[in-house]
Parts: C-alpha cells; structure tokens; sequence
C-alpha cells in the first residue's frame, strides 16, 4: 500500500517570482544539493521552453541498515520534472537506481499566493515500495527524510531568495 503524505512551507516570494527565478535557476540547485545539503548533484538535462528537467542526485541519508543493505551504499535517483505553466504546477518522478520497478515516488508541487510577496508551496508525494518485508520500511524512511529536507530547504529557500535583493 502506498504512502501518502503532503507538506507545506512559506517562501518569501510571490508564486510567479518563484516560477520564474527560482524553479530554472541551476545556481539555486547547486547551492541547495551540493553546498548547503552536500549530496552529490548532476543536472542531467533542462529545457526551458518544454519546462522539463532531469538530474542526478545522491543524497546523504544515513538510512537503517536494513535498507542500506538492499539499496547499497551508493544509492542515487533521478528526478524527472515538467513544469506546466498553464497550470502553475511542477509534476516529478523520483527514479531510483535499484529496484527501478518496484520503488515509485511521484509528487506535484504547486504555489499559491501567501499575502502580498510570499507564496504557499504545497508538495503532494506518493510513495509506493513493493519489496517484500521492506517496503513499508523503505516507504516510512523515504518519507520521513523527504518531510525533513523539504523543511530544511525551505529555509535555505528563503534564505537565497534573500540574498538574491
């Protein structure tokens, strides 16, 4: 059974400030994975105008060695991402690089105005682990740091934004 979870956090800027100076800046992403998160971080491939975007991450997670065991030690995942405009939505797929058909998490991620210069970032994950006697475990551990480094790069979020004037 998948796991279903939401989170939210106020970033001091406007929805389309943050469409627009924060979703395609590659500086933000590498000041967030690799110097303030230091995980490694590989932009795969990014098209603007078709609002699509592909990068490798390794994230540094100490996980329960239960899982540790299963995945390996150099676990990393894909994040394929597409913006809709229209919609003011950014849909992604995390791809993992073991057990890629039997470990899916997908989100959507919107923005809603927040008074007059923030905005809501509301996330929607599906986590979905079909390993035998390790899913829910892998399913509750993903969660768990997602909730955490979601909360933690909001601040850096709002931090850089900051600094950007």
């Amino acid at each position: 059974m998948a796991t279903k979870f939401t989170v939210e956090h106020v970033l001091n800027i406007t929805p389309e400030g943050f469409w627009t100076k924060i979703q395609p800046s590659e500086a933000f992403y590498q000041a967030l994975y690799i110097d303030h998160l230091g995980y490694e971080y590989e932009l795969l491939e990014c098209d603007l105008a078709a609002g699509t975007r592909k990068a490798r991450i390794k994230p540094t997670a100490d996980a329960p060695k239960v899982i540790r065991d299963a995945l390996g030690e150099r676990f990393a995942f894909i994040e394929d991402g597409r913006f809709d405009a229209a919609a003011g939505r950014y849909d992604f797929e995390i791809i993992p690089n073991t057990f890629t058909d039997k470990v899916r998490t997908t989100a959507t991620q919107t923005m809603v105005p927040h008074g007059s210069d923030q905005c809501v970032r509301t996330v929607h994950f599906e986590i979905d682990a079909k390993l035998l006697g390790l899913g829910t475990i892998l399913e509750k551990f993903i969660a768990a740091t997602t909730r955490a480094s979601y909360g933690d790069s909001a601040q850096f979020t709002n931090d850089f934004i900051a600094k950007l004037g």
